[in-house]
């Protein structure tokens, strides 16, 4: 997958536009590329009122660098959607221990592939979750 694949075409700028225009007054930058793939498996689940998403198998590539991470194999993100309070499945991970991170795997990944930017308050998920990068100038 290239990201000159992928490009906005006209449909989808104009949409972009006007979102942007229409909630901050701004217009859309002319220049407009991707610069971050990301690839993963989801399994979504939907009850009661609840969504929880899993991601699983997340690579992420860095368009300009070639520079890629994948995540640790046994990685999966999970995500919890409700309106307002905590859901089952959210005292179903508490009880395992697990707790709300906040993570993006856009942020994430593009600190994973580009170190010189800093990871800042997501650095210890960064290193957990993209322990190997390979490309270009990656660190090994």
């Amino acid at each position: 997958m290239r990201g000159e694949e992928h490009a906005l075409d006209g449909a989808r700028r104009g949409f972009l536009a006007g979102v942007l225009r229409g909630a901050y007054g701004i217009e859309a930058p002319r220049a407009l590329r991707p610069s971050l793939v990301t690839d993963y498996r989801r399994a979504t689940f939907v009850a009661d009122g609840q969504r929880i998403t899993c991601d699983a198998a997340l690579v992420v590539r860095d368009v300009a660098t070639g520079r890629t991470a994948a995540a640790d194999s046994g990685l999966v993100l999970v995500e919890t959607k409700t309106r307002g309070k905590l859901t089952e499945a959210d005292r179903v991970l508490h009880r395992y221990g697990l707790r709300a991170a906040e993570f993006t795997k856009y942020c994430g990944g593009f600190a994973a592939v580009r170190p010189e930017l800093g990871a800042n308050r997501w650095a210890r998920a960064v290193r957990v979750a993209f322990p190997r990068v390979t490309g270009p100038g990656a660190e090994t």
